[in-house]
């Protein structure tokens, strides 16, 4: 019996290894950063994330929520409440293949890409 629960253990292990390794990368630019944490402000933490969209989603469900810390190597998102522009890139977290983003920035990124698209529409229906 012993020796069924370790292999048992070895088995989920194996699968939890696989599941990390589906983890999406989607979101790239300037507002993410690797291997950075804000240690102060946590709202909540989710498991079983699959990529930094969904980590984004879970942000933006929660009206405090102003950024999010993915944890790649873990499919973990933790959702944080402050600016706090506390930032470090040592501790635990920053070990754990991280990814962090601020929502204003992401926000100010997508609406200047949108004005710019509009703009470019624009130039095109005038002529």
């Amino acid at each position: 019996n012993k020796q069924d629960k370790k292999g048992n253990e070895a088995e989920n292990n194996s699968e939890r290894n696989n599941s990390v390794a589906a983890f999406a990368i989607d979101i790239e630019g300037a507002c993410i950063e690797t291997n950075v944490d804000y240690p102060k402000g946590f709202i909540a933490q989710f498991d079983d994330v699959e990529s930094l969209s969904e980590c984004e989603k879970l942000c933006k469900k929660q009206k405090e929520c102003v950024r999010f810390v993915a944890l790649a190597s873990l499919n973990r998102c933790i959702l944080k409440n402050s600016r706090h522009e506390e930032r470090t890139t040592e501790g635990w977290i920053t070990t754990q293949n991280s990814y962090t983003a601020s929502m204003e920035c992401l926000k100010t990124v997508r609406d200047k890409g949108k004005e710019e698209t509009g703009d470019f529409v624009n130039d095109l229906i005038d002529g």
